[in-house]
């Protein structure tokens, strides 16, 4: 294969952001043991097809705990988004174990320059503590707000756009709607409430339901 021919087959790679819900790693969503039965399940749905996924993974019942001590403890919204940030890590390193050859990566520069040199399909955790906070508010779009109207469904959101991916998917342990609607989702309790306003209409929605043993995948253009 020629130099052109590389460039040719690494262009056609897809790049993909993964949020991955954070309630999915608690043994109760994770058919008994995350390191077995969600794994497993990972496995499968990632080895369907090819491509560079940037995955993005939330705080789940961390979070919700967060929430129930904020107002005995007189936190501020700031203070806790910040809070839950610092959980997103913790996840993502726990995630990171349940992916085949996946590598973490914690800057945005790094996660670019690894895109550009990554001509084959792989696992990439994003830590997005540091690009939340130096490069998320010079992004075009809506800005992210920092109280409880984000969690990682907007994160990553904002995380496609930065690095133009051509796909978001949400996996979460519920069935996928019916049609492609940011809006019905959020008032449904599906995503956060600020995620209408960061769903690009120009890049592909993905819902997998990783509920049962089987990872059920829905596409809306």
């Amino acid at each position: 294969m020629t130099a052109g021919e590389e460039a040719t087959v690494e262009r056609k790679l897809e790049i993909e952001v993964v949020r991955l819900g954070g309630s999915l790693l608690l043994p109760e969503n994770a058919g008994g043991s995350p390191l077995a039965s969600l794994r497993s399940r990972l496995k499968r749905w990632t080895q369907s097809r090819p491509s560079v996924r940037v995955w993005i993974v939330g705080t789940g019942a961390w979070g919700d705990h967060l929430r129930q001590v904020q107002a005995p403890l007189g936190l501020s919204d700031e203070t806790c988004h910040w809070a839950a940030i610092g959980l997103m890590s913790v996840a993502g390193d726990l995630a990171a174990e349940l992916l085949d050859d996946s590598v973490t990566i914690r800057d945005m520069h790094e996660l670019r320059r690894a895109m550009e040199m990554r001509a084959e399909p792989g696992e990439i955790v994003f830590d997005p503590a540091s690009f939340l906070r130096e490069v998320e508010p010079n992004l075009a779009g809506a800005v992210l707000p920092h109280d409880w109207g984000v969690t990682s469904d907007s994160i990553a959101a904002r995380v496609a756009a930065a690095i133009d991916a051509g796909a978001l998917t949400l996996l979460k342990a519920c069935p996928a709607p019916d049609r492609r609607d940011p809006q019905g989702w959020s008032e449904g309790g599906l995503v956060d409430a600020f995620f209408p306003h960061v769903a690009c209409e120009r890049r592909e929605l993905r819902w997998v339901d990783l509920s049962g043993e089987e990872p059920v995948e829905r596409r809306y253009g």
